[in-house]
């Protein structure tokens, strides 16, 4: 007669793992600290998978008096989930970092003729066990024509603000992604009329103002509740502007504050590498500014082991019953195995 309490042969224990029939109680404790890996080899995975930010567009000077400041740009599209069916031990998994969109050139003084939409972000790529996750670039910021006429902001993982006009506000934000980003906010207009805020991960670009002499119009408002952490946390539930209160612990284990898969910033603000943040739109005579690159990011048990392409730049820190691997930039191929 077979022991109680097992089925066929006793389990033996390993440090790395251990196989065998598991209650579900078991399975579900191992699998809140991912430690729980599947028969076939599959790993119980967190993953934040992000596209660079779209730039924002230039501003104008409208007569010599008014100043217009450009659309702001969108969010990169941002995947995120937790399962155990998308990556195996053992298997390479092939990674492209996507970088922001540069922001479009100031239309000058006079009549502001000629500012274009700020440059989409670049898609981030990573193939996995049913076929590639692609994050969507977001959507530059929205530019305009002439002293009284702009541009819709354009479509990409969150959507770009719509462009600031003279006189006429049926201007709105690009689309933003299903499930990756939101729409850009609509424009305002006025002599000193702003463009509308990028679209966030987590809200809509907020709408331009008619007269915001001290551009405050930005992306989708963030959520301050949500912190980031290795452990467990609504990261990165972000929408909108800079605020260096919030601690992304899980994409910066030093907690510097930075804001994650915002719209566009401030006016005129290059947003942080590695954020998928999108650029400041400009007030005045100058240049939009430039979206944040994308990422890919990881986080599974401590008992695995990744390895890195050398042609993507990467950081792997412990915390608790997890690793964190950030990819940061290249193209390259990622595998993991137990350690």
């Amino acid at each position: 007669m077979a022991e109680l309490g097992y089925i066929g042969p006793k389990p033996t224990q390993f440090p790395h793992g251990n196989s065998g029939l598991f209650s579900l109680k078991d399975i579900d404790e191992l699998k809140a600290n991912n430690e729980y890996t599947a028969a076939e080899g599959f790993i119980v995975m967190k993953y934040y998978i992000s596209a660079g930010g779209g730039g924002g567009a230039g501003g104008s000077i409208v007569h010599g008096v008014g100043e217009h400041a450009g659309g702001m740009g969108g969010a990169g599209g941002l995947i995120t989930a937790t399962d155990d069916t998308s990556f195996k031990l053992g298997t390479n998994y092939t990674i492209a970092i996507g970088g922001g969109g540069a922001g479009s050139a100031s239309a000058g003084s006079g009549y502001g003729v000629g500012t274009s939409n700020g440059t989409n972000g670049t898609n981030t790529t990573c193939t996995y066990e049913g076929g590639t996750y692609t994050a969507v670039g977001g959507g530059g910021g929205g530019g305009f024509a002439n002293w009284y006429d702009a541009a819709n902001g354009s479509a990409g993982g969150s959507g770009g603000g719509g462009g600031p006009s003279f006189n006429y506000t049926g201007l709105v934000g690009g689309a933003g992604t299903s499930g990756q980003g939101n729409a850009g906010g609509s424009n305002g207009s006025g002599v000193y009329a702003t463009g509308g805020g990028g679209g966030g991960y987590s809200a809509a670009g907020q709408v331009g103002s008619a007269s915001d002499t001290r551009s405050t119009a930005r992306g989708g408002a963030s959520n301050t509740n949500s912190r980031g952490n290795l452990g467990g946390g609504k990261f990165p539930d972000f929408g909108g502007v800079a605020n260096t209160d919030i601690k992304d612990t899980d994409n910066n284990p030093a907690g510097t504050g930075v804001v994650t898969n915002a719209g566009g910033l401030f006016f005129g603000i290059v947003a942080y590498a590695n954020t998928g943040n999108g650029g400041g739109g400009t007030r005045g005579a100058y240049a939009g500014a430039a979206g944040g690159s994308g990422y890919v990011s990881f986080v599974y048990s401590k008992n695995l082991t990744a390895t890195v392409g050398g042609s993507l730049t990467s950081t792997t820190s412990t915390v608790g019953n997890n690793k964190h691997t950030m990819i940061k930039a290249g193209t390259d191929t990622i595998s993991w195995a137990v350690a």
